[in-house]
């Protein structure tokens, strides 16, 4: 969404929480499920920024939805970015959109598809049908304060410049992890440092420090897989040193990211008896997954409580998932 330089708007009436979700058929008789709050978010949003469609869909399909869903052209004046025979599944890129990069935000649930244009990303991870799910009123509150610092009272762009919503983004968003250290389990493909991975950047973004390999000054060890080798490592230096590491299913700290606030790790956290045995206890919510190589099999989601966050299009379909290499094991 490219930012609107106009005035911001009040809250949008949205609907109370509901027991269904709505269905929208398109002219082809698609049916596609709508997340909750979607027309207030973005009749919300247009008044501030200019929404484009960025899809890995195909343009056909996109167009279809996109008639369906804004038939009077109100909100989706950006255009669309759809995928077509000449593009990659696994990158986006925001030389595609009509508009300067310092002046786009994105709204994504994937992180990793944008390469060097992560700065520009508000991480949200994808829906998976719940009906009371509220992320598109938590990501709209988001948008619109970094739209109050670009161009408000406490704007620091001289009068006249365009802001680099970039670094206005990098003020706005909170330092929730400062003094926390990160390593990790299966989330990344081997050979590459971390300062090549998106998330790694987004976490120090948000205060915290990331680490190739699990030591005493780790607070955190973030998985994917269960029965690695750190897992058991990082039970060893918990039972050394007590409360650290946590053991935590990535799907926490992608939370963590998405709601701009540090979450409990409750029942997010793997025990230490389970982490100890390597044993595979299902994963407790897999409402925040991640994109998955395609061998991996997803882990059965579980009815308990979590914050809800949102998806990168509109619609529930999902952006097919791009090709992962061997997984880092140590």
């Amino acid at each position: 969404a490219a930012a609107d330089a106009a005035d911001g708007a009040g809250a949008v009436e949205v609907p109370p929480d509901g027991k269904t979700v709505e269905l929208l058929v398109t002219a082809a008789g698609q049916a596609v499920m709508l997340r909750p709050y979607l027309r207030a978010f973005l009749q919300r949003m247009s008044s501030l920024f200019q929404i484009s469609l960025y899809t890995m869909g195909g343009q056909d399909y996109a167009r279809l939805v996109i008639a369906s869903l804004d038939p009077g052209n109100q909100y989706f004046r950006g255009g669309i970015c759809a995928w077509d025979d000449g593009l990659t599944r696994t990158r986006k890129d925001l030389s595609r959109v009509a508009c300067r990069r310092e002046m786009v935000l994105v709204v994504d649930d994937t992180i990793e598809v944008w390469g060097d244009d992560w700065r520009s990303v508000l991480l949200i991870p994808r829906w998976v049908g719940e009906p009371t799910d509220d992320a598109l009123l938590r990501i709209g509150e988001h948008l619109a304060a970094v739209h109050e610092l670009a161009y408000g009272g406490g704007a620091r762009s001289p009068a006249g410049a365009l802001p680099d919503l970039r670094e206005v983004l990098a003020r706005a968003r909170p330092q929730i992890f400062a003094g926390f250290v990160f390593s990790f389990s299966g989330l990344f493909p081997r050979g590459m440092p971390l300062d090549a991975h998106a998330i790694c950047q987004l976490i120090r973004a948000s205060g915290g420090e990331v680490e190739e390999e699990l030591s005493e000054r780790s607070t955190h060890l973030v998985f994917r897989r269960l029965r690695t080798e750190k897992i058991q490592r990082a039970a060893v230096l918990r039972r050394a040193h007590g409360s650290r590491p946590s053991i935590m299913w990535e799907s926490w700290l992608l939370a963590c990211l998405a709601l701009w606030r540090l979450l409990p790790e409750g029942h997010m956290a793997l025990p230490l008896a389970e982490a100890a045995k390597g044993a595979a206890p299902e994963q407790p919510d897999d409402r925040y997954p991640s994109k998955r190589p395609r061998d991996e099999p997803a882990p059965q989601p579980q009815p308990q409580p979590q914050p809800a966050l949102a998806a990168d299009t509109p619609a529930a379909a999902a952006d097919p998932a791009p090709s992962g290499g061997p997984l880092r094991d140590s």
